[in-house]
């Protein structure tokens, strides 16, 4: 994205975060209230959070947003890892015809899945095993339909202040644009209601046009609101120059070892001003040098080697001080509570609301983004600048890197 702002607004937060499946290393540390002097303090060798006890962790804050008990909060993400897990075996299982998949919670969380074909096959159900699993079947490859749209609604609106961005709503089977509360009242819209006349005349707003060309096209659309949104775009969750570490990496084909960031961030080859610190929170002091990057319309990750330190397989998730060992990679559903650690606002917790978001503004160094970041919602969420490049993840999985907030 562009770069990151300084925000300290605390509202049902959105964070857009990019999928980064071949990382392998874990993600950032939980920002919990410590002692001063404990914050940020460097670890023991060999002193980490295995997983369990970082899902306990993980429960707990779920606990806090969601007012349950800590043993219901643990009975919920177990029971999304169940489900989580069988949804990776269906949609292997049925390859291309895979057509979308979402989570529902209440005292656990059922999954759905949506599949291209017919009822009577059984592979994906057996795949599912005994997790909580509905199936939904369809004759169209729906989907790809939305993206299409979905896309198309972005570039349309790319430059317009009042859209902070695009997302699908695989549960609903529809459109759903992102607009900023602070410029375009709820009074002033419908949310899923007929599109406003003279949408069609030539001094409409860019959204009336939008809201009438996906109305023509026969495609189920609904307006959603967030509070000022904001456009921009050693180990994991680690403090560096400008942004957050967000995990440690490791290429199989030379045995070399670094770490992801977001690419925004403004390291580049021969870039020897990057820095990183090795606390959650530490002024940078040691050099990143950069290797590669990917930042265009559907990527803003960046890889980098640490000049005086081999990364390590764990990183600062739910603890300030304890780093959380990296048990694998996940790839993020609908309905899905992740949690997340930046270096300025610590570690806390949000549910995915989309995996087919498209930001507006300039939060691709192109005309517009794809369809391909994914955006949570949280209570308690606080994303701020600095916090670009971070890890999010759950219990000692791997889900991504932030890339922006509002």
């Amino acid at each position: 994205m562009s770069g990151p702002l300084p925000s300290t607004r605390r509202v049902a937060a959105s964070a857009t975060l990019l999928l980064t499946l071949s990382l392998a290393a874990g993600p950032a540390a939980v920002a919990e209230q410590l002692p001063e002097s404990e914050q940020g303090r460097t670890p023991a060798p060999g002193d980490e959070l295995e997983s369990s006890q970082a899902l306990a962790l993980d429960a707990a804050q779920y606990s806090r947003d969601m007012g349950v008990t800590q043993q219901q909060a643990q009975r919920v993400l177990e029971s999304q890892a169940e489900a989580v897990a069988a949804i990776d075996r269906i949609a292997t299982t049925v390859g291309d015809r895979f057509d979308g998949a979402w989570l529902e919670t209440t005292t656990a969380v059922r999954g759905h899945v949506r599949i291209r074909g017919n009822p009577s096959d059984t592979q994906a159900k057996v795949a599912a095993g005994d997790a909580s699993i509905t199936i939904h079947w369809t004759n169209r490859a729906l989907m790809p339909e939305l993206r299409e749209h979905a896309e198309a609604t972005s570039a349309a609106l790319a430059r317009d202040p009042d859209v902070a961005g695009i997302a699908i709503d695989e549960a609903r089977a529809e459109i759903v644009i992102w607009v900023d509360e602070s410029r375009v009242p709820r009074t002033r819209w419908d949310a899923a209601g007929p599109v406003p006349e003279g949408a069609s005349e030539p001094g409409a707003t860019g959204l009336a046009r939008a809201r009438l060309a996906l109305a023509e096209a026969g495609v189920p659309a609904r307006i959603a609101w967030v509070q000022g949104a904001s456009q921009q775009g050693q180990r994991g969750g680690v403090s560096r120059t400008g942004c957050t570490v967000g995990f440690s990496i490791y290429w199989t084909s030379s045995g070399n070892r670094g770490v992801s960031s977001a690419a925004h961030c403004g390291a580049s080859a021969g870039d020897r001003n990057q820095l990183y610190s090795l606390t959650w929170n530490g002024t940078p002091t040691y050099q990143l040098r950069w290797v590669s990057q990917q930042y265009d319309q559907s990527g803003d990750i960046e890889v980098l080697t640490m000049a005086s330190h081999t990364p390590q397989p764990n990183f600062f998730g739910q603890s300030a001080v304890t780093p959380t060992a990296t048990t694998g990679t996940g790839t993020a559903y609908q309905g899905q509570y992740l949690c997340h650690r930046g270096k300025t606002s610590g570690y806390n917790c949000a549910t995915v609301v989309s995996t087919a978001y498209a930001p507006t503004g300039n939060a691709c160094p192109v005309s517009s983004c794809a369809a391909v970041f994914v955006i949570l919602q949280g209570i308690n969420a606080l994303c701020q600048g600095g916090d670009s490049g971070g890890p999010w993840f759950i219990g000692g999985s791997a889900y991504g890197i932030h890339l922006g907030h509002s």
